[in-house]
């Protein structure tokens, strides 16, 4: 299965090994397609591990938005999160099908490396 992170390379070889929890996304950039793919593939749990605590909402709230009706997802521009760094943001646009309209959301999401690990902290939506 191809991952749906539009990589366009395999799921296992892509976001599903992070998506096991065995492995951590290495930059802010892998662990943005890791929470895309776990948008599409309904793993809330995935999403809710991978969030800052004390400013992720609950898992319950989470699971109420899963899964999201997405069809595309394009980063756009990165800034630091890479190795060498503790801080990172993303930009991207995800684009989602409802009720027969599309979509597209742009957000620059802010990324912090804490305990060798890549949490998401929040998102702006442009």
């Amino acid at each position: 299965m191809k991952c749906p992170c539009q990589s366009s390379k395999k799921y296992s070889a892509c976001c599903g090994r992070y998506h096991l929890g065995t492995l951590h996304p290495p930059t802010a950039t892998a662990l943005s397609r890791a929470r895309y793919s776990a948008y599409v593939l309904d793993k809330p749990n995935y999403i809710y591990n991978t969030w800052v605590k004390n400013t992720r909402p609950s898992l319950e709230s989470i699971r109420l938005q899963m899964p999201e009706p997405f069809i595309d997802f394009q980063i756009t521009h990165t800034d630091m999160g890479d190795e060498h760094h503790d801080i990172g943001t993303v930009t991207f646009i995800a684009t989602l099908q409802a009720d027969d309209a599309i979509t597209a959301i742009k957000e620059v999401s802010l990324f912090k490396r804490i305990d060798g690990q890549w949490l998401y902290f929040r998102g702006d939506i442009e």
